[in-house]
């Protein structure tokens, strides 16, 4: 079997490694023996099952260039009814080595839990690559950290749909990152719930980021639910926890929800450093903040945290937010349009330094002079 190109290899918890062929009806028992048996342009399905070190599997799994993974999900999430790789808190999960656009990777319907640090490494890269359908959780700790719990990827066109990232308490910086440009990150349809990323950096820290120009941020139909990072951290003296997503390009959030988000001390639940993005039809419901050591001052980003840069805010609506909705801290101008504002602090909205708010529904007008509801 070794060798072949353009198949289709079969993995299942009934499989064996010593007597099976990776056919349909002689699978393998572990993904590892199924990567290497193959050549490129190959697509492994796994079965239902628990997939982990005591099966006999080795960790991190090693993905060759356009060679696709395809599990079962069921309604339990579990080894019964769905594809569970659990590298038992031995190693990353997977890594991804730089390939082509011709020939990318997809991972479909698998629950990813028990990574050391990173579940998926694409650090190396250069990796143009898809993440359909599945849950990643319960990312172990390493010492020191890892950059980014769940995904971490560099110079890459990465794409995540209808997967739910939970569970996760790490002392990484980061749950999902992509930097150096050239690449991309596109998100849609995905839940985010129970996260906490607790690592510190200078350069900051999130639950969601993209960093260098011309690496494009699009986050749509997506949720944020009890889902904490470190906002931008510019004093390292500061304990600051904050920004649920950052961006330093041009970025788009469309039809999300943010809520039950609370921070000791915090940044922006949406931070945007030296960009113009753009957020709207989305809900931010039970924000809770406190402030962030800015440059020895006190200050809260509340939802809306802007750096040097310009936002649209369209058709959102601030509810229960307990802290600020908005602060505008050097050379910003943040525009709300048609948003709701209610439950909130009498003074929603605060400005730094070389800044100003900008709300409307036909025309601008200055910070205050805009109706809202306590």
């Amino acid at each position: 079997m070794s060798g072949i190109a353009w198949a289709d290899i079969y993995v299942s918890e009934l499989g064996s490694d010593d007597t099976g062929d990776g056919s349909e009806v002689s699978p393998y028992r572990t993904i590892t023996k199924a990567l290497s048996s193959l050549g490129a342009e190959t697509a492994i399905t796994v079965g239902a099952g628990l997939y982990n070190p005591d099966a006999g599997e080795v960790f991190p799994l090693t993905v060759p260039v356009g060679v696709s993974i395809f599990g079962t999900m069921g309604d339990e999430e579990n080894e019964l009814d769905s594809t569970v790789i659990d590298a038992g808190g031995t190693a990353n999960a997977f890594v991804l080595p730089q390939t082509t656009a011709e020939a990318p990777n997809t991972f479909s319907d698998l629950v990813v839990t028990g990574a050391l640090g990173t579940a998926f490494d694409a650090s190396a890269g250069n990796w143009p690559g898809t993440i359909d359908g599945c849950v990643i959780k319960e990312v172990a700790n390493t010492d020191p950290s890892a950059t980014a719990a769940a995904l971490f990827a560099v110079s890459s066109n990465v794409t995540i749909t209808d997967t739910t990232i939970r569970d996760i308490n790490s002392t990484a910086p980061y749950i999902v990152r992509v930097q150096t440009s050239p690449g991309s990150l596109l998100i849609e349809d995905c839940t985010f719930q129970n996260l906490r990323c607790t690592g510190a950096t200078n350069n900051g820290s999130c639950v969601v980021s993209v960093t260098s120009s011309n690496l494009p941020l699009t986050i749509r139909r997506s949720a944020f639910d009890n889902a904490n990072g470190l906002m931008t951290q510019y004093d390292p003296a500061g304990s600051q926890r904050g920004a649920v997503v950052t961006g330093r390009n041009s970025f788009l959030i469309d039809a999300c929800i943010f809520r039950n988000i609370s921070y000791a001390t915090c940044g922006a639940v949406v931070l945007g450093y030296n960009t113009t993005y753009t957020v709207q039809n989305s809900l931010f419901h039970n924000i809770t903040a406190g402030n962030v050591n800015w440059y020895g001052q006190n200050v809260n980003f509340g939802v809306i945290g802007t750096h040097y840069n310009t936002s649209t805010w369209r058709n959102c609506t601030f509810d229960a937010c307990s802290s600020v909705v908005g602060h505008t801290q050097v050379y910003g101008t943040p525009r709300l349009y048609n948003c709701s504002v209610t439950s909130v602090p009498r003074k929603p909205f605060t400005t730094g330094i070389s800044r100003q708010f900008v709300l409307s529904t036909r025309s601008t007008c200055k910070v205050g002079h805009c109706c809202w509801q306590r």
